[in-house]
């Protein structure tokens, strides 16, 4: 009887079999966790000349065949991926709230406004080499609004890629034109609150083109190009047109290689060995129906503009320094419409020429940036592009990069003689 107890006793203080109770692990507290994450570096670009445009990849381990749903933060948005990876796609938002303030000598004007608000997605279908994104941008300054409605339609971007051939992709639809670096920057991206006025005016924006690019040509991990033809109607073309297109190209070379830090303007990643980027693009537009090309208003008469575009900029960082030009040269000749008056004369094309050069630097291991930009534009013969002068300045809180960030810039500017104050506060938040 004496055996039983104690045959008890062992079966109390022995351990459960493996097919018995579940195990239970220890959690830690959510407050053991750390409050402030080392932020990681920028994500990975899909193959684009916008190299802000994030690809997730699956962060947890799933079972053969089973689809992934990957929600994550940092700008990322949220992934959905097919069991096999034939298929992807991802979704990210983001918004701007911006208060800006414009003094004259005898004006002054202020506006408060979402100036930009873009739902993106991107991804691939039958394999990762053949891709697509579009863009839609909702607020009234992307829509162009004005008192007698919207001037655009919310698509901004909508195209496809082919790139099984690394040196030979394929992009068809309407995006931005592979010619100004900055342009081609995310705006969500930026060093200072905006653009540079002459990066404004000389810039081509999106347009419907075909073209063929490598992201790594000849495989070095030093040049880039990209070549194509465009509709020259600019952002919502739609209807008949004629046989005047437009067409550009661009190369790039990356002198001590190409670590896809470029398509920011901001160096996070703060590495101690020098970056550089060396670009150069030319564009001709045949024919174009507005004043800039793809964008700007039709002439007075009704006639058209041909117009020879060349630009060329640089962009190197190091240790957290970063600077950023670029130089524009624009062209024209006019075509005179049906509206022109007997013995009037032509609207005079925009012919001019600009630049501007910004440098900053990430204070460590606050994400400040202290930036400052100046920049011109000039007429060439008898444009009416302005004489334009803008010395400027730019504080940056980032709080999670470019994904949740406070920008403050200021800027005097000194327009055909007359000057001026630019005050722009802005807050931006991606998911």
């Amino acid at each position: 009887m004496g055996a039983l107890p104690l045959s008890i006793a062992l079966c109390l203080i022995s351990p459960a079999p493996a097919r018995g109770l579940p195990e239970v692990r220890a959690v830690p507290y959510p407050e053991s966790a750390p409050t402030h994450p080392a932020q990681p570096d920028p994500p990975a670009a899909i193959p684009s000349f916008d190299t802000s445009t994030p690809e997730p990849a699956p962060e947890q381990p799933r079972p053969p065949g089973a689809a992934s749903l990957t929600v994550a933060g940092g700008g990322k948005g949220a992934r959905w991926t097919s069991g096999d990876e034939r298929f992807s796609l991802g979704l990210t938002v983001r918004a701007q709230v911006r208060y800006e303030a414009e003094l004259e000598d005898e004006s002054a004007e202020q506006s408060f406004l979402i100036r930009r608000a873009r739902v993106k997605s991107s991804g691939w279908m039958f394999g990762r080499d053949f891709r697509y994104q579009f863009e839609l941008g909702l607020s009234p300054r992307d829509m162009g609004m004005t008192d007698d409605g919207a001037r655009f339609s919310p698509l901004l971007d909508w195209f496809f890629e082919f790139g099984q051939l690394r040196d030979l992709t394929v992009r068809v639809g309407q995006s931005k034109l592979a010619y100004s670096l900055t342009r081609v920057q995310s705006s969500g991206n930026l060093q200072f609150v905006d653009r540079s006025p002459a990066n404004a005016e000389f810039n081509l924006d999106r347009d419907i083109a075909l073209d063929l690019r490598s992201y790594d040509l000849f495989g070095l991990g030093r040049l880039r190009y990209f070549a194509g033809v465009f509709l020259g109607e600019g952002r919502d073309a739609r209807g008949a047109t004629n046989f005047e297109m437009g067409s550009f190209g661009r190369v790039e070379v990356y002198p001590f290689g190409n670590d896809g830090t470029h398509g920011y303007q901001v160096d996070f990643s703060r590495a101690p060995r020098p970056r550089l980027m060396l670009g150069a693009a030319y564009a001709f537009v045949d024919g174009a129906t507005r004043d800039r090309g793809t964008r700007g208003n039709a002439p007075e008469d009704g006639g058209t503009t041909d117009m020879h575009n060349v630009t060329a900029d640089a962009s190197f960082k190091m240790a957290g320094l970063s600077f950023l030009g670029e130089g524009f040269v624009r062209r024209t000749r006019r075509v005179a419409g049906p509206s022109i008056p007997a013995g009037g004369n032509l609207d005079p094309g925009r012919d001019g020429w600009g630049w501007s050069g910004q440098a900053g630097y990430v204070l460590a291991p606050r994400a400040v940036e202290f930036a400052a930009r100046y920049g011109e534009t000039h007429p060439l013969r008898q444009s009416p592009v302005a004489r334009l002068r803008q010395p400027g300045a730019a504080v940056s809180y980032y709080v999670l990069r470019h994904a949740l960030k406070f920008q403050f810039d200021y800027h005097a500017t000194l327009t055909d003689g007359a000057p001026g104050h630019l005050l722009r506060l802005q807050f931006q938040g991606s998911l």
